[in-house]
């Protein structure tokens, strides 16, 4: 299978990135990550020649459906994560009219939480850690408290800091780039963290369920030592239902160690591009891509 993807990498996912990475290190298909700045859709495509393109709604080229309607029928995928509602429905009249050849919505929203209404079929791809991310080595060393992590400064962010007597507020924009760089100490995105996770005595996650459980959650849990979620109280039912939609019930409060070794074992980036691949279709590459994990 030959994948374009589209490279729509935000501050709190590194999903195109980590999916070119995982095909093409396990030689399961061919994948090129299209950089909308410096090609033009109509001469990757040409040039490419995809058997599938997964797009973001929010960065959807006209003249990639041009291309697609006009030319031979390659499959579109379009990623709904941060779409509104408008948004979406917008997109299935626009396509309804020119008959788009759309395989699938893909949603990052864990299915338990989703509220986005639509007729077409959406698969939802969970965040997942990103093993492929390697730390700077060229940081200064240091070590804090703890750090609280999120888009907005607010009281929350505020309480959550008080028991520390060192600390970081790090600013990283939702999936949309939305964020107050106001009060914040540093800005950052998820590659970046990476390399800052283990200097903290504590990571705090601070915001709704949709923002804490981005691909921030996997990689901070399996990097740090420990690990708190800072969600408003009205949503606690939800978040009950996010544990058990993404870890086994074990009948009492799982410790960070099991927690790890879930994300560890299924919900890893190369996880989701085998997940990713069964659903277009090719189960030989989803099972060759999960060969990645022996070597991690």
């Amino acid at each position: 299978m030959k994948l374009l993807i589209q490279n729509y990498t935000s501050s709190i996912s590194s999903k195109p990135i980590y999916l070119d990475h995982a095909i093409r290190s396990s030689a399961c298909g061919e994948s090129f990550l299209w950089n909308m700045g410096s090609i033009s859709a109509y001469d990757v495509l040409d040039g490419f020649q995809p058997d599938v393109v997964l797009v973001h709604a929010l960065g959807l080229n006209r003249d990639v459906v041009k291309y697609v309607t006009s030319h031979k029928a390659i499959p579109l995928v379009v990623d709904i994560t941060g779409a509104t509602q408008e948004m979406v429905r917008s997109i299935e009249a626009q396509f309804s009219q020119v008959n788009v050849p759309l395989k699938f919505f893909l949603s990052e929203s864990l299915k338990c939480l989703d509220k986005v209404e639509t007729k077409t079929k959406v698969f939802h791809l969970t965040p997942g850690c990103d093993v492929f991310l390697g730390k700077d080595a060229s940081l200064p060393e240091f070590s804090l408290d703890g750090c609280v992590v999120g888009r907005i400064d607010s009281h929350s962010t505020r309480e959550a800091v008080k028991d520390f007597e060192t600390y970081h507020k790090i600013l990283v924009r939702d999936s949309n780039g939305l964020g107050n760089r106001e009060n914040f100490d540093i800005e950052a995105n998820v590659m970046f963290l990476t390399s800052l996770y283990s200097r903290y005595g504590e990571i705090i996650l601070n915001g709704d369920l949709k923002y804490i459980f981005s691909q921030l959650f996997f990689d901070s849990t399996v990097s740090s030592s420990k690990v708190s979620l800072n969600y408003p109280p009205e949503q606690r039912e939800d978040f009950i239902k996010a544990l058990k939609c993404l870890f086994e019930d074990t009948g009492s409060e799982p410790s960070i160690d099991y927690i790890k070794g879930q994300i560890k074992e299924r919900h890893t980036c190369v996880d989701r591009c085998s997940e990713l691949l069964s659903e277009l279709g090719d189960s030989e590459a989803a099972k060759q891509v999960l060969k990645l994990k022996e070597s991690l």
